[in-house]
């Protein structure tokens, strides 16, 4: 009897963190549609195929990337439609913030 109890309870809880998992991933994925659905009314076309090439390349740096893109918006820093030679720039800047410079000394 007691056993039954402890397997239902243990099913019980596997059931409610499995539904918990699955709210946090639908919630994410529509998190991450409403952030694709703003960058299609901020990015000109090029721009739109730009950050999909750079998404199939490096999905972290894409990420990283939108999300600038959309704070750059709500703060007003942004002009609609963001063109591929501004997104061009932005992605430089991005890349020298976290490229790693090495310097040698000889002596």
């Amino acid at each position: 009897m007691q056993q039954e109890n402890l397997d239902q309870l243990r099913q019980q809880r596997l059931n409610q963190l499995l539904q918990s998992q699955q709210n946090q991933e639908l919630a994410r994925q529509q998190a991450k549609l409403q952030v694709r659905q703003a960058l299609r009314k901020l990015l000109s076309p090029q721009a739109q195929e730009r950050l999909a090439n750079l998404r199939l390349a490096n999905e972290e740096m894409a990420e990283q990337i939108e999300a600038l893109i959309v704070y750059m918006h709500q703060a007003g820093q942004l002009k609609a439609p963001l063109q591929d030679g501004d997104l061009k720039q932005l992605l430089l800047t991005i890349n020298a913030r976290n490229t790693r410079k090495t310097k040698i000394t000889r002596k």
